[in-house]
């Protein structure tokens, strides 16, 4: 009886080691599953601190680039604000430069219109003129001035002389100081009279005492007293009639014609 089962015991033995055999050599994956299970729950405090590290660090390298961005948004907030200060600033500088020049213009400058033919041809009648208010009196400016008799009306003459000038015309020449002085802005008109009347002076000769109000003998233009004569001397009403004009009855020297009276 005991030797029946020693033999059984053998058997079964053999029978489990048989078995254990197969699950090695033929189903490998389950063991494996077995073993990594096994080294999963040996291992878990290690990976769980692995992992808590890594995603701490991770929050680190997130807060490092989220703080990279925000300086660089900061960065470009600070250019735009700089540039729009400097912009804004360059508008007001402009403004003020605009608005100056405008008051300036308005103080400074005025208009006048051309009522006579007696500056023709180098200005017209209607025309319309930009003169400058207070601008130094030389020598051939184009002055626009009220008469002597009257405020209301605005003459518009050529400056022939200048307080402290001797003048004098002679033969159809003109003398300043005893020097003679070319009129060219005068050409077209001589020669169209002297075809009209031949041998006579366009200019007939004066001396400075035979003005209307200058006292005789006088052979200097008073202090501040302009002598104007119209380029068209044959029709104007300048300083051989109206007299002398005085420095407080200047209005300003005509600087151009207006952009209103091209075609």
């Amino acid at each position: 009886m005991m030797s029946v089962k020693k033999r059984k015991r053998k058997q079964r033995d053999s029978s489990e080691i048989l078995d254990e055999f197969i699950d090695d050599t033929l189903r490998p994956s389950s063991t494996k599953r077995r073993r990594k299970r096994r080294s999963t729950t040996t291992s878990d405090p290690e990976n769980t601190s692995k992992k808590t590290s890594s995603s701490q660090s991770g929050k680190r390298r997130r807060r490092r680039h989220l703080s990279a961005e925000e300086k660089l948004a900061q960065q470009k907030i600070a250019r735009r604000k700089k540039v729009k200060k400097i912009f804004d600033g360059l508008l007001i500088g402009l403004f003020l430069v605009i608005f100056c020049s405008m008051l300036v213009f308005y103080l400074k400058f005025d208009r006048a219109e051309v009522v006579s033919g007696s500056m023709e041809p180098t200005l017209m009648t209607n025309e319309k003129v930009i003169i400058i208010n207070g601008k130094e009196v030389k020598p051939f400016n184009m002055l626009v001035f009220y008469p002597p008799s009257t405020t209301k009306d605005k003459y518009v003459k050529r400056v022939i002389g200048l307080p402290g000038d001797e003048l004098e015309f002679k033969e159809d020449k003109l003398f300043i100081n005893g020097k003679e002085y070319s009129e060219p802005y005068l050409d077209s008109n001589k020669e169209a009279y002297q075809k009209e009347h031949p041998g006579e002076s366009y200019t007939k000769d004066f001396q400075l005492d035979m003005i209307p109000g200058v006292t005789s003998g006088t052979t200097k233009i008073p202090k501040d007293m302009y002598l104007v004569l119209g380029d068209n001397r044959q029709n104007s009403q300048d300083s051989r009639y109206i007299g002398l004009i005085p420095k407080e009855n200047v209005i300003g020297v005509v600087w151009k014609k207006t952009s209103l009276n091209k075609k």
